[in-house]
């Protein structure tokens, strides 16, 4: 039985399913989740060993792999193994008293860090209501998903994106949509599975078996006749009354939110890596369309 950890925001649900419904342990794997607070500590602990796998924005496996002005201050081999989902229903959550993107003028937003997949995503929505970073608004640093939504409902900030079924508790505790990820882009390859190009040369039989039992366990969730079952489960692992479990899996079904194939889709890809381009995340200008290809160091085998 292989054991290991994987550095994680908030589990899925083919991510629970495949842990309880025992997808993992029947394809020999004995895996462990670990929640992690930024980005930046994921990838400080894939880089010492302590994660295997991380589950993480495909955007920080494009910034980690081809910058050097990353936070581990060197372009770190790691590889995108399986796509998780389309952004999960990121949404532009805000205090009651923000009505509309154009009211975050002269106000705060939050990100897990400047420079990643989802705050250019935060920008462009922005961009679209006529706001100009770091002009008309302030960007504030407040660590990953859980944490902004903590700090938002405290009234650090006016607004932050959210995701994962987060939205919906914001939602529950008073805050309001203003946006979608949709509206700045779409296809969008949001979370990957995740490791080391090092890790995947070492484990090619573990990463094999990985992807066949989430591929399972991604099929079982989406199979109706399981709804029961898989609300359960998330209830219980994320601590959900049963009916606010219902409604975050209903909003991980919807469009942009659990990837329907765990094998990741070229122009959601791309779309990722033009809004990096866009928002001037690379070190260097890069071949976008090479980044894509199927030999790429950016994907793991399919």
């Amino acid at each position: 039985m292989d054991k290991f950890l994987v550095g994680i925001f908030a589990p899925s649900a083919p991510m629970i399913i495949a842990q309880t419904e025992g997808f993992f342990r029947d394809c020999g794997l004995e895996v462990a989740y670990d929640r992690v607070e930024s980005s930046e500590a994921q990838f400080r602990n894939l880089a010492s060993g302590r994660y295997s796998l991380v589950q993480t924005a495909f955007d920080n496996v494009a910034s980690y792999s081809l910058n050097q002005s990353n936070a581990l201050g060197r372009r770190f081999p790691v590889q995108a193994c399986l796509a998780l989902d389309g952004g999960m229903n990121l949404s532009l959550m805000a205090s009651p008293e923000v009505a509309v993107v154009a009211d975050l003028r002269g106000r705060t937003v939050s990100v897990d860090s400047p420079d990643t997949g989802f705050a250019f995503v935060l920008y462009s929505i922005l961009e679209a209501a006529g706001l100009t970073r770091d002009v008309d608004y302030e960007v504030v640093l407040h660590g990953g998903v859980v944490s902004r939504m903590e700090r938002l409902l405290a009234g650090e900030s006016a607004a932050t994106l959210l995701s994962n079924g987060l939205e919906l508790v914001a939602k529950a505790r008073g805050l309001h949509r203003l946006a979608g990820s949709q509206e700045a882009v779409s296809p969008y390859l949001g979370s990957v599975i995740a490791a080391t190009h090092p890790w995947i040369d070492a484990h090619p039989g573990t990463i094999t078996r990985f992807r066949a039992a989430f591929e399972s366990a991604t099929k079982f969730v989406l199979d109706s006749s399981n709804r029961i079952e898989v609300v359960g489960r998330i209830a219980e692992a994320r601590h959900l009354p049963v009916d606010v479990a219902a409604t975050v899996l209903f909003a991980e079904l919807e469009e942009a939110g659990l990837s329907r194939s765990i094998t990741i889709d070229a122009n959601a890809a791309m779309n990722v890596l033009e809004l990096r381009a866009k928002w001037g995340g690379f070190d260097k200008a890069q071949e976008l369309a090479a980044l894509v290809t199927a030999n790429s160091d950016l994907f793991a085998e399919q």
